[in-house]
């Protein structure tokens, strides 16, 4: 294996705000819990609504300032279940405070990180102090790359709630508010990683919608198209993955995909690539250049670990970069993939909402009821004349799902005790972002 490579340090003034904060940590660490979306995955037949069966053409995935869009227009366009990626721009102020206050925040927690090998693929979990992952951040490279990902640990810096609440009138009510605690899946997971650092490739539970708040630093998206005639999911060989959580009552699965879609850093065009130490370096005008460069250039860079058919990766994928401060909306059922350009801070999280429902609501009862679409379109049926309300359709549903996993007197003695234990949350931290 190749040595990691100790990146200088020449970072932005935020960067080295953000260092500051995290050098003044001596906490000793154990490892975090066990994250809710750290699954045992297995190929089963998918029991849920299948992809788009139609074509579409050729996009770009836009850039828009959400002010620039009235919410109708917003929601016309990029908040339904057909719809396309997008960089969300200017919902947020003061970014640069909020990471402070993640970071300080931490100060004093326990954290578990990883340190990933490009050539095999593995990686080694590890403990230790925000010292220690900073260290590694800055040794981070293509070859190995450090990351934190955990769902616990922003639940310690509550200030960080209200600073990136989505707004309402645009987005909604998460209607995952209405699940009781030990149902709700978390909603705002803390993702730290230094350069070359990447995600798996996969596609989200439940069909929500997702999306990812940067707060520091930036992160080539690959994207790709679910629509069934394109043949992603055959390409990328995909398996369900039933998450690891939910206290074993789990009425969801993604899509997981055991392809690095960055896997070798060895292109044609590898040496006009820009790392993290140049763009440390660069004034703001380049800076920008190379960043918008990098979408068109990662095809000439990367190569994936297998062989991923032209004709598809012509029409299926899509490149974006995303900068401090934007949001990207992942709409449902669409496969992607992160890069970390440099050393990165972001917030992840998920939400469904009354435009989304009817997709959400198929994706559980067909992972939960093994009876067919048959019995799926007559439970969602009584769903939606039985109950006015979304609290309503959701406990329902929930009971409806619990029924089909477990039988119908154990499946309602479930929902009695998850009710009982934790009771049903209205409030609270509900749209953090992804």
């Amino acid at each position: 294996a190749t040595p990691r490579n100790t990146m200088t340090r020449d970072w932005s003034a935020i960067h080295i705000i953000l260092l500051l904060f995290l050098s003044s940590s001596t906490a000793f660490l154990r490892p975090a819990v066990p994250l809710s979306s750290t699954s045992v995955g297995f190929p089963v037949l998918s029991r849920t609504t299948p992809p788009r069966t139609h074509l579409r053409a050729r996009l770009e995935i836009p850039r828009v300032e959400l002010s620039s869009l009235t919410p109708q227009e917003f929601q016309t366009r990029f908040d339904h279940p057909d719809a396309t990626p997008v960089v969300l721009t200017g919902i947020f102020e003061g970014l640069e405070g909020v990471c402070e206050e993640v970071v300080e925040g931490l100060g004093l927690l326990d954290l578990d990180y990883q340190i990933r090998s490009s050539e095999t693929g593995l990686s080694e979990h590890l403990t230790g102090t925000l010292d220690d992952f900073i260290e590694e951040c800055f040794q981070s490279s293509h070859d190995f790359s450090a990351l934190l990902f955990d769902e616990q640990l922003l639940q310690n810096v509550p200030s960080v709630r209200s600073r990136l609440e989505l707004p309402e009138g645009y987005f909604g009510k998460d209607m995952f508010r209405c699940f009781p605690d030990g149902l709700r899946p978390m909603d705002a997971c803390l993702l730290m990683g230094g350069e070359g650092s990447r995600s798996t490739l996969h596609a989200d539970p439940y069909e929500w919608v997702g999306y990812n708040i940067l707060l520091e630093g930036s992160k080539l998206w690959t994207f790709a198209d679910p629509s069934e005639g394109l043949g992603v999911d055959k390409c990328l060989e995909a398996y369900r993955l039933e998450p690891n959580a939910w206290q074993g009552h789990a009425m969801s699965a993604g899509w997981q995909s055991d392809v690095d879609l960055y896997r070798s850093k060895d292109g044609e065009s590898k040496d006009e690539w820009v790392g993290a130490e140049q763009l440390g370096r660069m004034d703001p005008s380049n800076r920008q250049h190379a960043l918008e460069r990098a979408p068109q250039l990662s095809r000439r860079v990367f190569s994936a670990s297998t062989v991923i058919d032209e004709g598809v990766r012509a029409s299926g994928f899509y490149e974006v970069v995303q900068k401090e401060g934007d949001l990207v909306l992942i709409p449902p059922r669409w496969w992607h993939q992160t890069y970390h350009l440099e050393p990165t801070v972001a917030v992840a999280s998920q939400y469904f909402n009354q435009r989304t429902q009817d997709r959400v609501f198929r994706h559980m009862l067909g992972w939960s009821r093994r009876e067919g679409k048959q019995d799926v379109e007559a439970v969602l049926a009584e769903v939606y004349a039985t109950c006015d309300s979304e609290e309503g359709r959701v406990e329902l549903l929930l009971k409806r799902c619990l029924e089909g996993k477990l039988g119908a007197k154990k499946g309602l003695e479930a929902w009695d005790q998850l009710v009982s234990r934790h009771g049903v949350s209205k409030v609270g931290f509900d749209r953090v972002g992804k």
